[in-house]
């Protein structure tokens, strides 16, 4: 699988709903997928175990998106974005996000690059980066992501070097 159509899919995604600033608003992008893409997605809490953020199922049209209800809010973004990319990308049902973002697992990878490029887009840490932005922890209150997130990102997008 290429790994520029998690990317495509999410960029694509953030210009149709004309976002230009973090943090994004993954309740208007579930209501934009569902609409344009003409079904329907539900999200729910679900007592998972811990070391399971979420899962996703299909039946037809309708898809439902669960998440661990005890993780915090920025790590329940992020796995709501990473099992929406499975659903784009049309992976198999009932795949788990666990908290390993060094999988080697080429569907666990494409959901996740799609994921982090839909919470933090390149185009706007770019922005930041030229704007003075660098503190990782600014930069994870200012994508509501978690700051592992946010260095697995500046590191996946060649910026660490920029950092100094």
């Amino acid at each position: 699988m290429k790994m520029q159509l998690p990317l495509k899919l999410a960029r694509g995604i953030i210009q149709a709903l004309k976002i230009d600033q973090p943090p994004i608003d993954i309740d208007a992008v579930i209501a934009y997928v569902a609409k344009d893409h003409d079904t329907s997605i539900q999200l729910e809490k679900h007592n998972f175990i811990d070391k399971v953020s979420g899962a996703h199922l299909s039946k037809g049209d309708k898809h439902l998106i669960a998440y661990n209800r005890d993780h915090h809010p920025h790590r329940q973004r992020f796995t709501i974005a990473h099992e929406l990319g499975h659903l784009l990308l049309e992976h198999a049902d009932l795949r788990n996000n666990e908290d390993d973002y060094s999988t080697k697992n080429p569907e666990e990878t494409a959901a996740n690059k799609f994921a982090a490029e839909l919470l933090v887009p390149l185009e706007f840490l770019k922005k930041d980066f030229v704007a003075g932005i660098k503190d990782v922890k600014v930069l994870a209150q200012r994508y509501m992501v978690s700051e592992e997130m946010v260095w697995w990102r500046i590191m996946d997008t060649g910026l660490l070097r920029k950092i100094k």
